[in-house]
């Protein structure tokens, strides 16, 4: 569990950094069609490039 939470944060604060919270993340994703943006994040977190 303590490695999924490691990889998580940065993510986590990437968001934080251009979005109120993650709904605000997500919504953009669907209605500016940017899911690749999303699948990236799920990329990331994975650590698969």
């Amino acid at each position: 569990m303590r490695a999924s939470e490691d990889r998580i944060k940065p993510v986590k604060r990437k968001i934080k950094r251009n979005y109120e919270s993650f709904d605000s993340f997500r919504i953009s994703c669907i209605s500016k069609g940017k899911i690749m943006s999303l699948i990236d994040i799920i990329r990331e977190f994975y650590c698969v490039k």
